[in-house]
């Protein structure tokens, strides 16, 4: 049995003509009573400030602050910043800089099955994070972006074992760093299709440890390459389609097909979703077999009202 609770005060106010002031308080809290957890309660506060600025037109900035206080006591703070300015049109430049914090779940804790083991003594995880790159949009048929990114992680929750046969442990790794480049191009074409090409790349840097079996934190996805369509007829059938091709680290590339179809209006509108198409055996976590060519479809029924006479 599990119980929860929230409640959360928010305003945002203009200050001028270019900067716009946003700050509330959030709170929550939640109670688990369980065979396999046991019983449990934390609750957590929290306050915030957010202030956005324009000027004249072309350069933008965001700078926020969060203070978040947890039951026994523990505080920790999370700044924002961002910003972006246009170099000339259809050309901008943004950066950004952000830390960020996370509890252990109660299964990171508490939780144990013949497979899997918590850790009552895993520390939060936390982050600092860094991005920037151009983006190009001269408002004709193409437009581009490319991001470069670093994430700093300290305390990650992993699960770790040391041979095939033995438990999953939750674990903290103490220190990741993650670095990374991400592009993007866009291609408006006639009839209402769109076209994105996209590839990322990514290098983690980790705490060395000889003969561990990662599940999570050293399985991420070195290189993935995107091909997505889109496409609209008659203004009543939306499709999609995804072709992804995605290498882990220390293991071979394969391909993920998907694709989907709808109606965009009317009162009943079918719709259909094909996933793995391509029918690709692999996994995300060791060990766990991802599913295969499937196939999803239904219905889904809209009750248009009439509009009210005044």
């Amino acid at each position: 049995m599990s119980q929860s609770w929230q409640a959360a005060f928010r305003r945002r106010s203009a200050l001028g003509d270019n900067s716009t002031l946003a700050y509330g308080l959030d709170a929550d809290g939640d109670v688990i009573d369980s065979n396999n957890l046991g019983h449990h309660a934390r609750n957590r506060g929290a306050g915030y400030l957010n202030l956005d600025v324009q000027y004249l037109h072309r350069l933008f900035l965001s700078l926020g602050a969060r203070e978040e206080i947890f039951s026994g006591g523990r505080t920790e703070f999370a700044p924002t910043v961002a910003g972006g300015v246009w170099l000339r049109e259809g050309l901008r430049v943004r950066a950004s800089a952000s830390r960020a914090f996370r509890l252990p779940t109660y299964t990171d804790l508490y939780y144990s099955d013949p497979a899997n083991l918590g850790n009552p003594l895993l520390k939060p995880e936390s982050a600092w994070s860094f991005e920037g790159g151009p983006e190009w949009n001269p408002g004709g048929r193409v437009s581009a972006e490319l991001t470069v990114f670093r994430r700093l992680d300290r305390d990650d929750i992993d699960y770790v074992k040391d041979s095939p046969s033995a438990h999953w442990q939750a674990t903290n790794v103490q220190t990741l760093t993650f670095t990374g480049v991400e592009t993007a191009v866009r291609f408006r074409l006639p009839k209402s299709q769109q076209l994105q090409l996209g590839y990322t790349v990514l290098h983690g840097s980790q705490q060395v440890l000889p003969g561990i079996i990662s599940k999570y934190v050293f399985n991420y996805p070195s290189h993935n390459a995107t091909f997505t369509w889109l496409g609209q007829f008659k203004d009543v059938i939306s499709t999609r389609t995804r072709v992804g091709i995605i290498q882990r680290v220390g293991h071979d590339a394969y391909p993920v097909w998907d694709l989907a179809a709808s109606r965009t209006n009317g009162r009943i509108r079918p719709y259909l979703q094909l996933s793995n198409l391509s029918n690709t055996g692999y996994e995300e976590i060791p060990g766990v077999a991802m599913p295969g060519r499937s196939v999803v479809g239904g219905f889904e029924f809209v009750f248009l009202s009439r509009p009210q006479r005044h």
